[in-house]
């Protein structure tokens, strides 16, 4: 089931988060960030060994923002067992920094790991420094 990518409609969402152990959902809109995201994410979900799926909300009374908090499309949330465990939160009208879908994927299959890694965009290389007398 690695890299599956689907899309979850809203009467049938709760009952599949329910059934599914762990999933990262991607939440979008049909604006230009959102639109961004959704590329990203096929693109970067048939690399992930998470289950992902799509959650298209229909405007700002979708019932799932209100059940899951969602302030602003794209957001990535990931769950086990129906139960939030790490959120990623986008801009409207940007979307999510470019790798962040990426890095959220990676992260997600670490916490599966038991590793914490240190996310990549925190890491920076050290230049070398001289030292003088």
């Amino acid at each position: 089931m690695s890299g599956r990518l689907d899309e979850w409609p809203a009467p049938d969402f709760a009952s599949l988060l329910a059934r599914t152990e762990r999933v990262v959902v991607l939440f979008h809109g049909a604006g230009p960030g959102s639109l961004a995201a959704v590329r990203d994410f096929e693109e970067a979900a048939p690399e992930s060994l998470a289950i992902c799926v799509r959650a298209h909300l229909q405007g700002p009374r979708d019932p799932r923002r209100r059940e899951h908090g969602i302030p602003s499309a794209p957001t990535l949330v990931y769950f086990e067992k129906g139960e939030e465990l790490e959120r990623l939160e986008g801009e409207p009208r940007s979307g999510l920094a470019p790798g962040a879908i990426h890095a959220f994927l990676e992260h997600v299959e670490a916490l599966n790991e038991d590793v914490d890694p240190i996310p990549r965009w925190l890491t920076r290389r050290r230049q070398p420094t001289s030292r003088r007398p």
